[in-house]
Parts: C-alpha cells; structure tokens; sequence
C-alpha cells in the first residue's frame, strides 16, 4: 500500500502518519484531498470550473513546518554549545523520565512531563527546568526541588498554549534543560517532542446574500464566506449544490478551496433555473454542500425566481354545495363542487386541493384532476372527513377547496360541522384513594382509582392510563381495562413506579390517572411523597476487637471487625481498607467486601502484619480501619504494641558452653594428620622427644640434686591445658566475659605452639580434625565474651 508524499519536504511516509517524520507537518489533511479531488458523482448536477485557490488564516502546512524546523535546529545548537556544561552536570546529577512525548491541547489546558531526578554529586542541590527551545506560543513552567546527596525526586514540568491566536497542528522537537540551582551551576538536556493536536471543528459557511430574487431572469451569483477560525489543520473544501426539484445547476469558482488553520476564504457562486410561467413566483431552497474529506458542511440559500404577468381569459370557478355540511355521530360527509368554465375561451386543466387551518379534515377527491372545455361545466365529489368531537359537544371548520391550472387558482369554502351525542362519560367520576401518598426509602407506592358509574344510564368499559409532568412516574394497573356497570363503582389497583430520591432528601411529584373510552376521557390526581433516609454509609458504625493488640515476640495478629447496619434501612456493600502513618503494617481482610442488609451486623476479620522493633524494645503503632461504599467512608482507629526479647545473654551462654564442649571433645581426636597424635598426647615427654630438646627429664639437675619429672610431665599434654581453659572459659559466665575472651585466646595459643615448634624444626604437618575442634571451640567462646561486653 503506498504511502503519503509530504508536500513541504517530499518524504514518504507511511498509511495511516498523521505527522511527517522529517519536517513534522501535519498529513492528515492530504487523505481528505485525495478523496475530495476524485471523479465526481456521475448522478450530480454540480458544475465546476477550475478557478485559483484562495484562502487566507492564521497558519499552513509550512506555517506548522517552519516552527518544527526552527525548533529542531535551536535545539541542535543548543546541544553543541552546551556538550561541556552537559557532561559536568551528568557527574552532578542523573536524569530519567518515563516518557519522551507530550501532547498539549491547542486550547489551553495544561499537560504534565515527570522527569526523575538523582543527586549524584557531595552537596545538597536544588533543580528546575526550563525549555530554551520553546515556541513563544507555549508557557512552560517546573517545580524545584532540593535534594540531599544520593536521594532522588521528581520534577514537574507543565506545558500549555497561550497564544491569542490558534496555534496549528504540529509537532515540535524541544529540549528541556534542568540545571542546578547552586552558585557553581550546571544542567542536562532531555530531547521532548512536543505534539499539538488536532482540533477538528467543522467550518461555517455564511451565504451572502442568502436570499437571491430575479426577475425575467434564470440565473443569479452570490459569495459563501468559508470560516475555519475553530480548527487548527488546514482544509480542502469540494463544494457541491442541490436543490429538492434538481431544477438549479451550480457552478462555483473555484470548485476547490484550501483554507488555512484559523482562517478563512471565500467562493463564488452563479446559480441557474428554468423562469417559472408568466406571472408566476417560485421560490427554492438550496443546499450549499462544503466536502471536507468524509464530512460536509451545509448551508441553505433561497433562491426566488417571479416573471411578469401576462393577459389570460377569466379563470374557472367553483361553487360547492351544499355550503354547509352537517354530519351526527360519523366522522365524513360528502359535497359536489361545480367547475364552471363559461367565462374561458380555452380548455382548463384542472388540479384539486383542499385545506383547512387547522389541518383536521382530510379531503379525498372522486377525481382529483379534471379538464373542463370552454363555455361549459362540469362537477367533482369532496369526500371531506375528521376526528369526533368529544361526546355532547359539536365542531365547525371551515375547508377551502381550490383548483389550479398551474398558474391560477380558483376557490370556494365548504363549512364542515360536526356533532358528538353525549356519552357515558359525561356522567363518570374518578378518585384517587389516598389522592396523597406518603413513602420512605421506597421505589413505589399502591393507590386505587375508584371508577364511579353510579350517575349513569348504561354499562361502559373504559381504560386506564397515568400520567406525570415530569414523566418519572410509571403506572401499572391491575386490570388494565374494566366493564363499569350502570350505577356501580370499581375499584382498580394502580401501581406507582418511582426512583427514590438521594439519600436525606424528598420530593413530592403530582401524577394524574386517566379513564377513557377511546373518545372522551376523565382524569384524576394525586401526590406521591417521597423520602429517603440519609446515606447508609452515615449511619454505619464499626467496632474493633481488640481496639489494642498485643504481639509479644511476633510480627502478626489477628482482629475482628463488626460493621453494624443496624440503624440503617438500605443494604450497603463495603470494601474494607487499612492505613497507618508509618506505613509499615500491612492488612489482610477475610473477606474484604461485604454485603450488609439492613439491620444486620456483618464481621470479617483482618491479619495485620508488622515488622519486630529491636531487641528489648517495645513499640506502639496507631492504625485505622476504613471502610467505604465507593462515594463516602467511615473509620476506626487502634493501635498494635510490639516487644521483642533481648536474646543476647541466652545467645552468650550457648556460645561458651558450646566452645567449651568443643575444647574438650577437640583433646580426644587427632591433632597432627601424620602422626595422628591427639591433644592428650602430646605430653610433656613427647614434646621433649619430638622437639629433640638437649635436655632429659628423667634426670633433672637443679642446686646439685637430680630431680626426676618424667612422671609429672606425663600429666601435663596440650589437651589438659585445653581441658583447664575450657573450665576456666566457662566461670567467665559469672563475670562481664573478660575471663571467656582471655581463656578463648589461651586455647588458641596452646593450639598454635606444637604446629609453630614442629615447622621450627622442619617437622611440620598439617592439622587434623582435633585441632579443628578445639578452634571453633575457642572461637566460639570468644564470641560469647563479646555478647557479655554488649
């Protein structure tokens, strides 16, 4: 499917673009003049002419162009002056919007762009924006906002049209600047195309003259002013003429006319007919056609043609008989209407008519054309025929019979009177029992019409029908139709349909119920008072249970909410909400819409979630239940109080105890991976043997004596001293933890020197799961002294 060929700057663009994707002009109208400028209707009677194109206004085609050019190439510059002020302010701050487009009415109202703002930079900064690029016809204006290092905003900016004049549709590339509000300041550029929309209203077309009278003529001229002031496109008008007859040919220059946005033009127009019969005025209205695409656009010129009179022999006349026609209890009557054309000297062609004023009677002719010859006479029969008057009454009209030849006119006048007899009705009386009826919150209300016969001669049926001014009320009656016998009275249920009025509000509406036999009628009325209570949702009430909820060591709890409706008398359905000022809590209602008849109480239960307050703290928090019809809402407060434990000296003596234990099953396994040597072995002895000390403890010299400690040594290993530093990390529980934190290190010392004495000597091995114990053990009675400390 090709596309459209902008005519500004010849780009093509694809079905359907309402904007150029190079110069932004504005495509729409180019569809219409397609359509407009195709073969014309085949069946028209239009002539056209080729013929200059006029129209002037306030904008074009290129009058959009120019501003979206001129808008693109400021903000080019723009951005190449400012390519180092803008990247100096991308180290200050970060910009980011969820959109890059906006739509600005043409008339006036404002559109909103958010553009998100992240400070970046080591100083609290204000910000605001501004669109150096802007159109003098566009008002742009930001909000400010400071902002702290490292926090984000957002920033409103408003865009809206004041120009006097209507701005055209259009697109405009802007750019909006936000810079800083500092002494040292800098600035970002966001690209925002701005889109003018169409405002599409019909043009009007003001016919001057609009009435155009010739005489002896068959032509005549007149200029159609096309205003195009209320749309902002430009318009390609085909104009076209009609007229009921199809007698008039049109012919209009120029045939096409382009009106610019918010302006106007002019067409000329030279209109043509047939001249009417000598002495004869005809006077035609004629339709002006303006062909915008799919839409026309009419306007209606009367055009009166007269031409001189000529001499002609005596026209006919008519005489009716009888003049007076009396008719009882029918509806027709029928008269003889003599044509007497002796006066003539040629034959007459004759065409009947009949009127009255007030168009009642219809007349049906026996012959409604008829042709008399000269010197003679001839008769035609009226059938003349209207309603009934109501019974005991009677009616006389008047009816005009004529006979025209085309260009005259002969007439004579027939009195038509009409008499009823008097019904049944005339004698028939109608109640209304109560005749003021009174309701409350209701939709309705039952009286009974008291049909009242009892005056009458005969039995008559009739039918019931009711009737308000504000046709609000409906009737339903129950029989619709009832046989009243002669001196008898029937009662008929009617049922009085109306909506409520608003809540705490009435109103009192008069109605009337109406009998009829179907030619006469008697009525009678009533009130219908009604009241309604005020709204349901103002005499709701709701309860808390607990008002105050306690949540010792737990982030949730349950409540019950009763909503009671017992001083209302209409069903409500409620949606339940809640809300906190710290909004942290969250609320889970089961359910959360109910439906609550009236005087009924309904309950729901809602879940409330908060998150713990620190360790031995206790914390109280307000919130409020809402609960809503969509229109109003009611609420309750309550509060949850929180407390948390403080887990710290439970937490210190598990860690010391369990570094204990550690340290004492950690002696019994294997220390050294080689040698599998467990901290029990590793006696004084032995470290003696495998450390290759120069001395013996079998024979110890001291003072001169020979001291023998093998025995002794045998008692002291590197997993006793664990053992006895276990114990002692364990009475550091009594205390402030200083003793836990210095036995912890002990341990760990003592663990460390056979592996530091064994790489000494070149006889290192790696550590085994022993040792590995006895670390976490000592570890983790270190941590346990910590917790004391704090």
């Amino acid at each position: 499917m090709a596309g459209y060929i902008c005519d500004v700057c010849g780009t093509e663009n694809a079905p359907g673009t309402y904007f150029c994707v190079s110069c932004h002009s504005y495509l729409a109208w180019d569809e219409a003049s397609r359509s407009q400028l195709s073969a014309p209707d085949a069946g028209s009677r239009t002539e056209l002419r080729p013929g200059p194109q006029q129209g002037s206004g306030a904008g074009s085609p290129r009058t959009a162009v120019s501003a979206g050019q001129g808008a693109a190439t400021a903000a080019a510059n723009s951005q190449n002056q400012q390519a180092a002020s803008t990247e100096a302010g991308e180290d200050r701050f970060q910009l980011a919007t969820d959109q890059n487009t906006i739509t600005t009415p043409a008339t006036g109202e404002p559109a909103t762009l958010t553009v998100h703002v992240v400070n970046t930079s080591t100083i609290v900064d204000g910000y605001t924006a501004e669109a150096p690029n802007a159109p003098s016809w566009l008002k742009v204006e930001s909000t400010q906002v400071q902002l702290l290092p490292g926090t984000s905003e957002a920033l409103t900016v408003t865009m809206r049209v004041v120009s006097e004049t209507l701005v055209p549709a259009q697109q405009v590339q802007l750019v909006l600047r936000v810079r800083t509000l500092s002494t040292d300041p800098v600035h970002q550029d966001l690209p925002v195309l701005l889109t003018v929309p169409v405002l599409d209203v019909p043009v009007r077309l003001e016919p001057q003259p609009r009435l155009l009278r010739v005489r002896d003529k068959e032509s005549a001229e007149c200029t159609v002013a096309v205003d195009n002031s209320g749309c902002n496109r430009p318009v390609r008008l085909r104009f076209s003429g009609s007229d009921p007859e199809l007698a008039v040919q049109f012919r209009f220059e120029p045939p096409v006319l382009v009106v610019g946005p918010g302006g106007s033009g002019s067409v000329h127009i030279a209109v043509s007919a047939p001249k009417p019969d000598s002495g004869q005025e005809i006077s035609r209205a004629l339709t002006v056609s303006a062909i915008d695409g799919t839409r026309n656009v009419d306007t209606v010129i009367t055009f009166q043609q007269a031409t001189s009179a000529r001499v002609e022999s005596p026209p006919v006349t008519l005489e009716a008989e009888p003049s007076l026609l009396r008719v009882r209890d029918t509806t027709s009557g029928i008269v003889r209407v003599t044509v007497d054309n002796r006066g003539g000297t040629e034959w007459a062609q004759l065409q009947l008519r009949a009127s009255d004023p007030e168009r009642a009677v219809r007349v049906t002719w026996a012959a409604p054309q008829i042709a008399v010859g000269p010197g003679r006479t001839t008769y035609a029969d009226a059938r003349l025929e209207a309603k009934l008057p109501e019974a005991g009454s009677e009616v006389s009209r008047t009816v005009t019979l004529s006979a025209s030849d085309g260009r005259r006119n002969a007439t004579t006048t027939v009195t038509f009177v009409q008499i009823a007899s008097a019904s049944p009705m005339a004698t028939l009386a109608l109640r209304v029992e109560p005749s003021i009826v009174r309701v409350l919150d209701a939709d309705g209300a039952t009286v009974q019409a008291m049909v009242d016969n009892r005056k009458g001669q005969t039995g008559i049926r009739v039918y019931l029908e009711g009737g308000d001014p504000e046709r609000a009320i409906g009737f339903v009656f129950s029989p619709p139709v009832v046989d009243v016998p002669a001196g008898q009275v029937r009662p008929v249920v009617a049922q009085l349909n109306s909506w409520r009025p608003p809540p705490g509000q009435d109103w009192t509406r008069q109605f009337t119920i109406r009998v009829s036999d179907g030619r006469s009628s008697v009525e009678a009325s009533g009130s219908l008072a009604q009241a309604s209570s005020r709204a349901a949702i103002e005499l709701l009430s709701l309860r808390l249970d607990p008002t105050v909820l306690r949540l010792e060591h737990r982030r949730r709890g349950m409540a019950t909410v009763a909503i009671d409706n017992r001083n209302g008398a209409q069903p409500l359905r409620i949606s339940l909400g809640g809300d906190d000022p710290e909004n942290v809590i969250r609320f889970a209602f089961n359910p959360a819409v109910l439906e609550v008849p009236p005087g009924q109480v309904a309950t729901t239960t809602v879940r409330l979630t908060a998150p713990r307050p620190p360790g031995g703290q206790e914390v109280t928090r307000t919130f409020a239940i809402l609960a809503t019809d969509g229109r109003q809402e009611t609420r309750i407060d309550g509060s949850v109080i929180q407390s948390a434990a403080n887990r710290r000296p439970v937490a210190r003596v598990l860690l010391t105890l369990l570094g204990a234990l550690a340290m004492f099953v950690g002696a019994f396994y294997p220390w050294l991976a080689e040698s599998r040597l467990t901290g029990l072995d590793l006696e004084l002895n032995q470290a003696v043997k495998v450390f290759r000390l120069p001395f013996d403890l079998s024979a110890l010299r001291a003072f001169g004596f020979i001291i023998d400690l093998s025995r002794l040594a045998r008692l002291v290993s590197a997993g006793s001293i664990e053992w006895v530093l276990a114990v002692l990390m364990t009475f550091g529980l009594t205390g402030k933890g200083g003793l836990s934190r210095k036995m912890a290190l002990l341990g760990i010392l003592v663990l460390a020197t056979p592996f530091v004495a064994l790489a000494v000597t070149g006889q290192g091995e790696w550590p085994a799961l022993g040792a590995f114990l006895v670390l976490v053990g000592c570890i983790l009675g270190y941590i346990g002294g910590l917790l004391a400390r704090r």
